[in-house]
């Protein structure tokens, strides 16, 4: 592979250890050093904010693009839920630290201190940033390969459609009213927030989750109502969730039996890695 040259094309420059890492070869080298500095370092114009705002958008088309030739033969709800897993920002989170992209992000020691490098937001962040430095250096063309290489492994992870969505399907389907979240509590710091929502079910129950962001606060309350209301929802045939398996170790998903129970499974992934999404 060439040695990267500047922006004039003239001056050879060593390739920096991101672009060995990335395997991407920059003409604007600044393009790729704004796609890895935090705010906390400068200010939001001057940081990856921006950059992350046109890679999240070049992120979908790609994604899509390759959903559609992926799944020929699927429906559109169906590409909409891998979607949906592909882009989330657990699936981002994993592909940086595939790529080790925390120990290159550029951060004040304020952030450093409270695991800025480890933040599943922020590294989801960087990874639509370099999507975009990718994709202004050398157009849409380079961008995609990027994509499609790095999230090749994850295009046939198990599919799981969340617990919000398993449990709307199976209240309704026993004749309930769809469930309803409310956030009841917020504390912390705000570099890092616990959030308590309550899901309530209007005639059958309530139930609480907390997490550190309100969705993943709202996926926890109704994984714990589809636990602590199991014996009411069983013999509840569910046909999208049946074969969609949590594939995180220790987790668990719901899947189908002879007599259409909706059950506990145990499910853990080869590589017992963090990789399922979360709807």
């Amino acid at each position: 592979m060439k040695r990267p040259r500047g922006v004039d094309g003239d001056i050879e420059r060593a390739r920096t250890p991101i672009e060995i890492r990335l395997d991407v070869n920059f003409k604007d080298i600044a393009l790729l050093e704004l796609a890895v500095t935090h705010a906390s370092l400068t200010n939001n114009t001057m940081s990856y904010e921006r950059l992350e705002f046109v890679g999240d958008r070049v992120l979908g088309l790609a994604m899509a693009e390759m959903l559609y030739k992926r799944f020929p033969t699927e429906s559109e709800g169906y590409l909409t839920r891998r979607h949906s897993q592909l882009v989330r920002s657990e699936t981002l989170a994993a592909i940086a630290r595939n790529l080790n992209l925390g120990e290159h992000i550029r951060m004040d020691s304020s952030e450093e201190s409270t695991g800025g490098r480890e933040k599943e937001s922020l590294l989801a962040d960087v990874v639509e940033a370099i999507i975009a430095a990718i994709y202004f250096d050398q157009g849409l063309s380079a961008a995609k390969d990027f994509i499609e290489k790095n999230w090749e492994p994850y295009l046939d992870e198990p599919l799981f459609l969340g617990f919000k969505t398993i449990l709307q399907e199976a209240v309704q389907a026993k004749g309930f009213a769809v469930p309803t979240y409310e956030t009841t509590g917020t504390k912390g710091p705000a570099h890092a927030p616990v959030f308590t929502i309550v899901v309530v079910v209007e005639g059958l129950g309530v139930a609480e989750g907390i997490g550190t962001s309100k969705r993943k606060a709202g996926q926890a309350a109704a994984e714990n109502f589809l636990e602590k209301h199991k014996d009411k929802l069983e013999h509840q045939a569910l046909p999208e969730a049946a074969p969609r398996l949590r594939s995180n170790c220790g987790q668990w998903g719901f899947q189908m039996r002879e007599k259409s129970t909706l059950i506990k499974t145990e499910v853990c992934n080869k590589k017992g890695e963090d990789q399922a999404g979360l709807s």
